[in-house]
């Protein structure tokens, strides 16, 4: 099945009732209250964000309303970018300026040193995360120790760095960069961790998300400007744009109805009903994961074992 232009979503699609929309998110905000705001406008109980973006960051945080709440974990995986300010020489508590300076140096980076490490951030690298952060410790959120100023150490983890660029040598103490990065990476820990290579200290400034997977900065919509659903009328993306790195399959009728049930189907006799032949694009993957249509709807997310093909997400979308 081929891809949609952007055009298409803006200009065909009007199901106001499940879907993505795509939020620019003002600084000072929680993703929580963004997500909030928009269940409000849309007058829904399931919404949901694929990312969070702290307080103090801008940018891209795109919200799942309805059904599309069920793609947001293959959206939550795709690439995400940034682009963000490192201030050097001073060390904060939470990595970024909304935290207390405790350690400082007068020590600062040239343009040939932050030049010649940039490239050995890229690639799979160990990360451990900031101590104000979300991930879970025996129940509780790590930022809830941190603020009580309990010593807990977070274990390293590995992550991934596909791009990793100087933008502009700002001043003697400031300097901005791009990253584009895969899930759980952490920018506060990244700009620490270079800054310590770099012999100094340094934590975010400004931060903010230009990308995630499908979804850029020209998707989204002012947070400000969202007021009552007439705002998001040509600003809602179906459901399937977060699936769109993942391969399609065409469905028969009777082949949607089945899915539909719950049932599986057989990739032998799905072969012989369609015009084409899918198994040499999925007999040799033990993994892999399909979208699969009817009539241009998005029917269900099906998975392959044992030669049969599995529905493991089933939509109710309007047709």
């Amino acid at each position: 099945m081929s891809k949609y232009e952007d055009s298409h979503y803006q200009e065909n699609f009007q199901n106001l009732n499940d879907g993505w929309l795509i939020v620019d998110k003002p600084s000072g905000m929680s993703s929580a209250c963004a997500v909030s705001k928009v269940k409000k406008i849309f007058q829904v109980k399931k919404a949901g964000h694929a990312g969070t973006l702290d307080p103090l960051a801008t940018g891209v945080l795109p919200i799942a309303i309805g059904e599309a709440t069920k793609t947001v974990s293959y959206l939550v995986d795709s690439l995400k970018s940034y682009t963000f300010t490192i201030r050097w020489g001073e060390h904060t508590t939470t990595g970024d300026s909304e935290g207390d300076i405790i350690k400082t140096t007068k020590q600062r980076p040239s343009k040939r040193e932050i030049l010649n490490l940039l490239n050995e951030f890229i690639g799979t690298i160990s990360q451990r995360p900031p101590l104000f952060s979300s991930i879970k410790i025996n129940g509780k959120r790590a930022y809830e120790f941190a603020r009580l100023k309990k010593n807990i150490s977070l274990p390293k983890r590995q992550i991934k760095i596909k791009k990793f660029k100087l933008i502009k040598l700002i001043d003697i103490n400031h300097a901005s960069f791009f990253v584009e990065c895969g899930k759980g990476t952490y920018i506060r820990s990244l700009v620490e961790d270079f800054s310590q290579r770099l012999k100094t200290f340094g934590f975010v400034k400004d931060l903010r998300r230009t990308q995630v997977g499908p979804f850029s900065e020209k998707s989204s919509i002012k947070l400000g400007n969202l007021n009552s659903l007439a705002d998001v009328k040509h600003s809602l993306y179906p459901a399937h744009k977060a699936l769109d790195h993942l391969p399609s399959i065409n469905l028969t009728k009777s082949q949607a109805e089945y899915f539909i049930s719950g049932r599986c189907l057989e990739i032998e006799v799905m072969n012989k009903q369609l015009n084409f032949n899918i198994s040499s694009n999925i007999l040799n993957n033990r993994n892999f994961i399909s979208s699969t249509f009817y009539n241009n709807r998005l029917i269900a997310l099906v998975r392959k074992s044992n030669d049969k093909l599995y529905p493991i997400r089933v939509f109710n979308l309007e047709s």
